[in-house]
């Protein structure tokens, strides 16, 4: 492994050519071993790619939070582009699991985010801000739980997605969506990448966001009728 200290929020939006002394992350870049090696760092992870998985036995509660009572179902979600995995959190080496969707779906470089080590309170505007990602955001729940909003493409309405430990969400390139932390404010999470990490958001409120490809891209991939009615 090849380790370095790297700093950014949960989210991850700070520069990664600006290491931000926002926590003390380690980064875990499988450089030497077997598939990961032969990865190009330009390479992008895709969201269809096949990950054969028995059916998962659990989805995180999901809603639209102007209706809480709207619930939407796994494959509501599915829907928009979000895929779910559940992982062992205490013993996901041991379990294998992960390692097998990382290969399949090429992350070839993990971290750490722990909001006991950054001044949480100060970074809820950046983590509240609504952006997308060039790339997909990939999230496990080591410890801890918080909420991944995420817009609908044909709705000006949020779906809130309620994460606990355990839980492991990839959040398609290009999705309107937002981090913020339940009232216990505490998370760990395990970021996962392919290539070289570009933690960059594009905010909702800048004109040049809603026209960069990975937007055009998922607008055309998921502009289907609504996920469910409220």
């Amino acid at each position: 492994y090849q380790r370095r200290v790297h700093g950014a929020c949960c989210c991850g939006l700070s520069d990664n050519k600006t290491p931000a002394p926002l926590s003390r992350i380690m980064m875990e870049h499988e450089s030497g071993c077997g598939s990961c090696a032969e990865i190009p760092p330009a390479k992008r992870a895709r969201s269809d790619a096949p990950v054969e998985f028995a059916p998962e036995t659990r989805f995180p509660d999901a809603y639209y939070i102007d209706s809480p009572t709207t619930k939407l179902t796994p494959e509501q979600v599915a829907a928009l582009g979000v895929v779910y995995f559940e992982i062992d959190a205490d013993h996901y080496e041991e379990q294998g699991k992960l390692d097998k969707i990382c290969t399949e779906r090429g992350y070839n470089y993990r971290d750490f985010c722990d909001s006991r080590e950054i001044d949480l309170p100060s970074k809820l505007p950046i983590f509240f801000r609504e952006h997308i990602h060039d790339d997909e955001e990939i999230r496990l729940f080591m410890e801890g739980s918080g909420f991944f909003d995420v817009r609908p493409v044909d709705q000006d309405r949020w779906v809130r997605i309620d994460m606990k430990k355990n839980d492991m969400i990839i959040l398609p390139a290009g999705i309107y969506h937002r981090f913020n932390p339940d009232e216990k404010m505490f998370f760990r999470v395990m970021r996962l990448f392919c290539g070289d990490p570009v933690w960059t958001p594009f905010n909702r409120d800048e004109a040049e966001t809603e026209s960069r490809p990975a937007r055009v891209r998922y607008v055309q991939a998921f502009l289907n009728p609504s996920p469910a009615s409220a």
